[in-house]
């Protein structure tokens, strides 16, 4: 299963599978929600990819317009040319996507 979500003006935000597991969701307009398990997201900036998150669990709300990963993440910056790619470990991490914030909690 996947989810694809894009902000207010149809840019992609992000596109959310689950590896393995089951997928959860609600779709009502601005009130869309998700959840997938053991899951991989692409998080996007300006239409491009800017990182991927692995986690036990990935959450989108797009009425907080927030995704949210839990257990095990693992965030991944999309590299920039002649530069290895930057990570970031943490037991939570949530990125508010309309504010451009990643916030991590957790052993990071």
């Amino acid at each position: 299963p996947q989810f694809a979500w894009s902000d207010k003006t149809g840019k992609r935000v992000a596109r959310i599978k689950a590896r393995t597991g089951a997928a959860t969701g609600t779709s009502s307009g601005a009130d869309a929600m998700g959840e997938m398990r053991n899951a991989e997201a692409v998080l996007y900036q300006n239409n491009e990819p800017a990182a991927t998150v692995t986690a036990d669990t990935i959450r989108a709300d797009q009425q907080k317009r927030t995704i949210t990963a839990t257990g095990n993440v693992m965030l991944t910056a999309a590299p920039k040319p002649g530069e290895p790619p930057s990570t970031l470990r943490a037991d939570r991490l949530t990125w508010g996507y309309d504010r451009d914030t990643v916030r991590g909690d957790g052993n990071i």
